[in-house]
């Protein structure tokens, strides 16, 4: 064992360190649960604003490996274990992570249920709650899968590893999807958490050289960087077979960064989220959410202030008339949705539900966030001296007119302009906008 954690040993059976933590690897699995956590509020802002931003292309860099690299290092120490009976090994490898899945899908489920009654009543939240033990909730898919795998590997040990190996590399480029996560998931991750146990020893013989030859290990990262990124931007990256190379080579490039940042004992607040990523993977939802609804905020008031009041009124009112057409469509048939699968691809998909229900459940939580916002920012905000019209009021005023649309029409047979007429003749009955404010700004 050198001083920065790297075994030099060959079999990673009796020499993988026991009692100590293996520095590299703690950078490694830090610098994965950085990118994974940028992926989760990356994506979730962009897709909330309906545009990218400039982390995105970054993002996209990291998806061929972000997630193959925290599989490969869960079964690096694999053979420590392995060889136990199946109580310890049960308890250390299955009923640790079920302990972890169960109060942390409670935990996040309790911050999501009120939500989720507001939508749909609080008996289909709780049957959402008793599905998340067979889909997987949120991003504690990772942590639900583990125990599985643990299992499968030992189950297997009687068969040759080569047959497996082929078997899981066949699976993650077959690209499965049944819409089921932990079928997609484990088809999709399986041969790297199998190639961690498989081929461990030869892991640390990469850290080893990387180690003593660091000028060689920086030019192998940068031809690296160079031909994910090429095969990334042109679109080669999920190509079967493409898939597997490069979340083979994107891990064994983050551990060989990982050795690189250990041996000169650089970041070492990357060691420290490797050290505490499970922490980090179970927890990050809250801030991440907390923080997203304040940018949320922000860009509402930001983009409102100093700007006319005629103009707003227009603008929001033609948003309001929009929401109607994207939600419902013209002839309340589906309605294509974007939506992000567990990898960080965005896909559409159809919505086959009531799209008049789908309406009525955007306004109402639109409406809500409006009042939260309202009662933050009483009218007449902005002490101009002048008539101005609070932004977040003028748009109280006018949900009722979009919501006597969701409430009368059924998409069919109506055009247009009649939807906006309902619109703006509900406006008008709320407030006399075009009088009072005209002269004004939104503050």
């Amino acid at each position: 064992m050198t001083a920065n954690g790297t075994s030099a040993a060959t079999a990673p059976s009796t020499a993988l360190p026991v009692d100590r933590r293996v520095d590299w690897v703690d950078y490694a699995k830090g610098i994965c649960i950085v990118m994974v956590v940028m992926m989760h509020s990356v994506l979730g802002v962009e897709l909330a604003a309906g545009q990218t931003g400039f982390m995105h292309a970054f993002v996209a860099f990291a998806k061929p490996f972000r997630m193959p690299d925290f599989f490969l290092i869960s079964g690096l120490f694999l053979p420590l274990v392995i060889d136990r009976d199946w109580r310890i090994y049960l308890d250390r490898k299955v009923v640790h992570f079920a302990y972890f899945y169960v109060l942390w899908v409670t935990i996040q489920f309790g911050f999501k249920a009120p939500a989720f009654a507001a939508d749909t009543g609080w008996s289909h939240a709780g049957y959402l709650y008793l599905e998340s033990f067979i889909e997987p909730f949120g991003t504690l898919w990772f942590i639900y899968l583990l125990p599985i795998f643990f299992v499968v590997i030992k189950l297997t040990r009687g068969l040759p590893p080569a047959l497996i190996w082929g078997v899981a590399a066949l699976l993650e480029a077959a690209h499965v999807a049944t819409g089921w996560t932990v079928i997609d998931e484990f088809c999709a991750r399986l041969v790297y958490i199998y190639s961690g146990y498989l081929f461990a020893d030869t892991v640390f013989a990469l850290s080893n050289r990387a180690r003593a030859y660091p000028a060689l290990a920086l030019a192998g990262l940068g031809l690296w960087a160079l031909v994910n990124g090429s095969l990334v931007a042109f679109g080669y990256s999920e190509w079967p077979v493409v898939s597997l190379a490069l979340g083979l080579a994107g891990a064994g490039a983050i551990i060989v960064f990982g050795t690189l940042l250990a041996r000169m004992n650089w970041l070492n607040v990357l060691r420290f989220c490797g050290a505490h990523s499970i922490v980090i993977y179970l927890a990050f939802f809250l801030p991440m959410a907390a923080t997203r609804t304040l940018l949320a905020v922000a860009l509402l008031v930001a983009a409102f202030r100093g700007v006319p009041a005629l103009a707003a009124d227009a603008t929001l009112t033609s948003l309001g008339v929009g929401l109607y057409d994207t939600v419902t469509g013209t002839t309340g048939g589906p309605v294509e949705r974007a939506r992000l699968d567990k990898r960080g691809t965005v896909y559409t998909e159809l919505d086959m539900d009531t799209p008049l229900k789908a309406s009525a459940i955007v306004l109402g939580a639109i409406k809500n966030r409006i009042q939260l916002l309202a009662a933050c920012r009483p009218e007449g905000a902005g002490g101009n001296g002048s008539n101005s019209t609070n932004v977040l009021v003028w748009l109280q005023s006018v949900l009722p007119g979009v919501q006597k649309i969701v409430g009368q029409v059924d998409g069919a047979g109506i055009s247009r302009d009649e939807r906006q007429h309902l619109v703006l003749e509900s406006d008008a009955e709320a407030t006399d906008i075009s009088s009072n404010g005209s002269n004004g700004s939104l503050s």
